[in-house]
């Protein structure tokens, strides 16, 4: 995900309604520091709009939007509730899923993919060594994505599979472990392994064992089941210019970087991923 995706200037800021505040859990002073910190942040970068989430011994202690999820249109704040494309930060779900297929009994780090996706096959024939472990680590050797086909939505079921199934032309940069090198490519076949071994859908098994356990009812993985009336809209800085892109509507792939989430969303997962792991690992 090489956008750099931002939202709107303190002018507007001052212009729209503050979102409302949280139950305060933070002290007057700390709260001014940090806001004084955000707004400083989002007029030097020319951000438009920011929310934010702070969780603290397991609580979540304050939450707030800053500027607007479109310019001129001082009638839509950015709230807590506001939802953001979060692109890679879809990942450590993918990782996640992972380690909770892990944890059943159900595959083994260190197994080959091709025992899950038997019909993933690159020109290089090391694709054979690879783990699920190089994948999740990004030292799998894969090569990245060069075209993400935005323009291109497909929404069925059957589109992570055909991702993988186009994959045949192409060859490894080295050796299965050799080293790190950040692969896009590499999560979508892990997203299409889960859903091999779920015998669900990579969003639908996110959807029950991750995002729902958790509270998190207003992320999604898909672009068109997102509340419009939440979405914030996406900006790019081009020449010091704030310029407004498209929405990412999610393409074939659905594993390396699409999900819709919110300020209060991202701070409930946190503190439960911090707190219950999000997998069956008991405390010591």
């Amino acid at each position: 995900m090489r956008r750099h995706l931002i939202g709107t200037s303190i002018v507007l800021l001052l212009l729209a309604s503050p979102a409302p505040l949280m139950a305060q859990l933070l002290s007057d002073k700390a709260v001014e520091r940090l806001e004084a910190s955000i707004g400083r942040t989002l007029e030097e970068q020319k951000i438009p709009g920011f929310a934010i989430g702070v969780v603290k011994d397991g609580r979540l202690v304050y939450a707030r939007g800053f500027g607007l999820m479109k310019i001129g249109d001082a009638s839509r704040p950015i709230t807590p509730q506001t939802l953001f494309h979060l692109a890679s930060i879809t990942k450590p779900f993918v990782a996640t899923a992972i380690m909770q297929l892990v944890e059943h009994g159900k595959l083994d780090l260190d197994d080959p993919v091709i025992k899950f996706v038997p019909y993933f096959r690159l020109k290089d024939l090391r694709y054979k060594e690879i783990t699920v472990r190089q994948m999740v680590t990004h030292t799998s050797g894969m090569p990245d994505v060069t075209n993400y086909y935005w323009d291109k939505p497909e929404y069925d079921d059957g589109a992570l599979e055909r991702y993988v199934r186009s994959l045949g032309d192409r060859t490894l940069r080295w050796a299965p472990g050799k080293e790190f090198r950040y692969s896009n490519m590499a999560f979508e076949v892990l997203g299409d392994l889960v859903a091999k071994i779920s015998g669900k859908s990579f969003d639908d098994y996110v959807a029950e064992n991750i995002l729902k356990p958790v509270g998190m009812k207003s992320s999604t993985l898909l672009y068109k089941k997102a509340d419009p009336a939440k979405l914030a809209s996406g900006y790019t800085l081009t020449k010091a210019t704030v310029v407004p892109v498209a929405h990412y509507p999610l393409p074939l792939p659905r594993a390396r970087g699409s999900r819709w989430r919110s300020a209060k969303c991202s701070a409930t997962h946190e503190r439960t991923a911090l707190q219950k792991h999000l997998t069956n690992r008991k405390e010591k």
